[in-house]
């Protein structure tokens, strides 16, 4: 009879992911250095919100990028372009949350 054992080594999907997390890492640290910080004056709350409103939105794209890099590695090219659909749509309404108080309104003046 043989005995079969289960060899451990990296594969190439740990050492891809890996990268990808430094890479991602790096973004990280640099974007918020050069957004800047928000400037002081009479409309600081609405400077730290645009600010915050920003960061919200390269985090956002990051989280959607590893997901993508993920589904890319194992090649899951359906849930991939559900994921590049459903990602699109969030960031749009995270950099414009404009447009669904507009969708809100128009709804709301439709109930009698």
């Amino acid at each position: 009879m043989k005995k079969y054992t289960l060899a451990r080594s990296k594969s190439l999907g740990s050492t891809s992911m890996f990268v990808c997390i430094c890479i991602i890492t790096a973004m990280l640290l640099t974007v918020p250095a050069l957004a800047g910080a928000p400037p002081a004056g009479p409309a600081i709350g609405q400077s730290i919100g645009e600010w915050v409103l920003a960061q919200i939105f390269w985090v956002a794209l990051v989280a959607i990028v590893i997901v993508i890099i993920k589904l890319l590695l194992t090649r899951n090219f359906v849930a991939m372009g559900i994921t590049v659909v459903i990602g699109a749509v969030a960031l749009v309404i995270i950099e414009t949350p404009q447009r669904i108080q507009a969708i809100g309104n128009a709804i709301f003046s439709l109930i009698p």
